[in-house]
């Protein structure tokens, strides 16, 4: 035991150790320079030209860069793969041979350097040019070294492949100044003995020097605080930006494509000076970091100079990332038949994952893909794939169960479920509202899921919607519709097994009095295709209530809170939709919703039909938990879709529902780590009719709302007969007779909290939500 907390002690530790990078920041490849008295095949030139090659500030291995050979000035000598220079397939005669080429840095490809490699074949050469260079903000000067030191020497200098000047020395050593930028050659020649040196290149820019400069530091963040590094933990970064000038850089920014930069533009970086706390970075952990076990971010810093040039300078971090201990469950079709996922095989979504303990761990449930966690590895799971029932006589799971499952103490494991289809057609169409309720004057959208339930491409099939009376209809986001008296018509082709291709309707809600506050807005959907087994999911109907403002954190179901029960069967799907959007002012990492389903519904009937990002589903017993890792979501912008997200799943009620039942629901949504926004309460009541002639409820009033002790309730026509009081949950807590148009009921007895009074007058009802305080 005591080895096994050691153990994980020393993990944690090196989850959260991370180096940053050198501050050098070019990628430089350095000349070359070989001499050998006979070119013989298969004679090995050169072990390795990146052997003097660096990467910001390491040395370029094979591992870091990728190495390209650009041009030789001779057929048998090519630089090998490796960096190795050899003669290949023939000898190569006496002569001076340069062979070109470029490194790059693996991860930003854009990052290269090139190189030339100076090969001298013969009895002939001079010891090979050593040079070095001095560059300042306005010229170059070039030190030569191992000149001939006893016998005068040429040297000839090419600028742009035109003779620029000539130099006459002696002596071992010397000084050539470059006063303007280009593209240089030198060449020494011993005047006594004709030999000749390899031509030296070098390229000189000449441009200002970078006096704006950029570091950063990142540290790890265990975001959810399990003590292992995964999908939505974070990287902060301490930001540093430094003027070397002896003049100060104005406007001065830091950007980056790879993580999100806080704070405000510094508007006089001082002459000699830095500033450490202007800015703030946080890259998000994604799958692609752990897969490739190193974050790598680049920032960019701009500025101005006081001669009104830009600045731009360029920091490259990389921070080492251990991916988290678990084991990867995956359920996919396996198209080909070898019983191995493929990357271009579908996720097999008609089922759920079950990961059952044996001995103490917690039971887990998950739809297509599950990863199971767990930090104790004694602990065992028996996996499985349940098929939905409606699906089963088509599909075939090998294995059928992983038993003895265990989570491995370092690193991941797999383990696939290969399922194969028998051929059939299904296609489902789901009405949704995935943004917000109608408002008068307002536009108003809904989402027309179209899913193709099947292994097999659908050719073509033919969907139409019919919008309400009231609504306008302003844009459809597929332009090849054919328009209706009362909505069009969409044919659709070429639906990919699995797919879901969404439709966006936005309508132009009319202004009150046209409409008001409280009235039902109902749009149907249906869709129409050759063969399908399941016809019962071809149509859907959203209706909603048309409010006068709205929490953006809000659930809702489909029909509009009341359901006619003659005319809902036990094959009919409540469809809830949950609403979330960051209405802060940072972004938020993760985002979790949970769900307690009620136990009047069947959560054994649940299916997901859709969500606005990537999430992961999991269930124990009636709790849904929904997680969305690293979605890092913006601050919402109003009138756009930044900033908010939803989910759209379906699921059944129990059968034996009856006129009167009521189906209350709520959702908590976690942003990060603050509180939870629960919604307010979606009720669902099953009532016999939706007429409202025969029930007028705009004659029962009542007050106060909130109510501390008393509560009234009356009408200027209808009889009451009684008065039923429920909880959140949907069970009765308190029944009151009244016989007459008007009741005054005493309800000190309540906690404070969220109640819901069903009022019942000649065999109808009308519902009112209370707050008691």
């Amino acid at each position: 035991m005591i080895q096994k907390y050691y153990f994980k002690s020393l993990l944690f530790l090196f989850l959260i150790f991370f180096h940053a990078a050198s501050a050098q920041q070019e990628v430089a490849a350095k000349d070359d320079f070989v001499s050998v008295s006979n070119g013989t095949v298969n004679q090995l030139i050169l072990a390795n030209a990146m052997e003097n090659d660096s990467l910001y500030g390491a040395r370029a291995t094979l591992n870091l860069v990728l190495l390209y050979q650009i041009s030789t000035e001779n057929p048998n000598l090519n630089l090998a793969s490796d960096g190795s220079l050899t003669i290949t397939p023939n000898d190569v005669a006496p002569g001076y041979y340069r062979i070109r080429y470029q490194i790059c840095d693996i991860n930003y490809p854009d990052f290269c350097s090139i190189a030339t490699i100076h090969i001298f074949i013969g009895t002939c050469a001079l010891t090979e040019l050593y040079s070095t260079a001095v560059q300042n903000c306005f010229n170059t000067v070039v030190n030569f070294y191992d000149l001939p030191i006893t016998d005068p020497w040429s040297m000839q200098i090419q600028k742009d492949g035109a003779p620029f000047s000539t130099v006459n020395g002696t002596g071992g050593h010397t000084q050539i100044p470059i006063p303007e930028p280009g593209n240089y050659s030198f060449q020494v020649k011993n005047t006594v003995t004709g030999c000749v040196s390899m031509i030296m290149e070098k390229i000189v820019h000449q441009q200002r020097c970078r006096t704006l400069s950029v570091t950063m530091f990142g540290s790890y963040n265990d975001y959810n605080a399990d003590q292992a590094v995964n999908v939505g933990d974070v990287i902060d970064y301490h930001i540093t930006v430094m003027n070397t000038a002896a003049t100060p850089i104005t406007n001065v920014s830091v950007t980056s494509a790879s993580a999100n930069i806080s704070g405000n533009m510094i508007p006089v970086l001082a002459p000699i000076s830095i500033n450490n706390n202007a800015f703030t970075g946080r890259h998000v952990i994604t799958q692609d970091d752990l897969n490739n076990g190193i974050v790598t971010v680049r920032a960019d810093v701009m500025g101005t100079n006081a001669d009104l040039t830009q600045q731009v300078n360029t920091y490259i971090t990389q921070n080492a990332v251990v991916p988290v201990r678990k084991v990867a469950i995956k359920a996919f079709l396996d198209s080909n038949g070898n019983g191995t996922w493929d990357t271009d095989e579908n996720d097999f979504r008609l089922g759920k994952v079950i990961a059952q303990s044996t001995n103490g761990g917690i039971n887990r449930m998950c739809y297509s893909y599950l990863d199971l966690v767990d930090d104790n590895p004694d602990h065992s799971y028996n996996v499985s794939l349940e098929v939905f029932p409606m699906y089963t006589p088509y599909y075939t799971v090998n294995p059928n169960s992983f038993n003895d499952v265990h989570v491995p103490e370092i690193g991941n494991s797999t383990r696939n479920f290969a399922v194969t289809a028998l051929p059939y057609t299904d296609i489902e169409i789901v009405l949704h509202n995935s943004v917000a309720s109608p408002r008068p004057g307002f536009l108003y959208k809904n989402d027309v899921s179209i899913i193709n339930k099947s292994p097999l491409p659908l050719a073509s099939g033919s969907l139409t919607f019919t919008k309400d009376d009231l609504l306008t209809i302003n844009t459809i986001s597929v332009a090849e519709t054919t328009p209706t008296a009362n909505g069009f018509v969409y044919n659709f082709t070429n639906l990919q097994p699995f797919e879901t291709r969404v439709i966006t309707v936005t309508f132009q809600v009319p202004l009150i009095p046209v409409v008001n506050l409280g009235d039902l807005l109902t749009n149907s959907v249906t869709v129409t295709s050759v063969n399908d087994i399941n016809p019962e999911n071809n149509n859907s109907s959203l209706t909603s209530t048309v409010i006068g403002s709205y929490d953006p954190n809000d659930k809702t179901e489909s029909h509009g809170g009341k359901i006619v029960k003659s005319e809902f069967s036990t094959n009919d799907y409540l469809t809830y939709t949950i609403r979330f959007e960051n209405t802060g002012t940072a972004n938020a990492i993760n985002v979790k919703v949970l769900d307690v389903i009620d136990d009047q519904l069947d959560i054994n009937s649940l299916k997901m039909v859709a969500a606005s990002h990537n999430y992961s589903l999991q269930q124990s017993n009636n709790e849904l938990s929904w997680t969305f890792a690293a979605i890092d979501l913006p601050p919402s912008v109003e009138n756009t879709d930044t900033g908010k997200g939803y989910i759209v799943f379906q699921i059944k009620p129990k059968p034996g529902f009856a006129v009167g039942d009521i189906i209350p629901n709520t959702a908590e949504i976690y942003f990060d780590f603050n509180p939870a926004i629960v919604t307010e309460p979606c009720i669902t009541e099953f009532v016999s009719t939706l007429a409202v002639a025969d029930f007028d409820t705009t004659h029962f009033r009542n007050y106060p709302n909130p109510i501390q002790n008393n509560w009234t309730v009356f009408s200027d026509k209808q009889l009451i007969d009684s008065v039923q009081f429920y909880d959140v949950s949907g069970k009765i807590i308190h029944t009151k007779t009244v016989k007459n148009i008007k009741a005054t009921i005493d309800l000190s007895f309540l906690s404070n909290g969220l109640y819901f009074a069903k009022v019942l007058s000649d065999g109808k009802s009308e519902t009112f939500k209370l707050i008691k305080e």
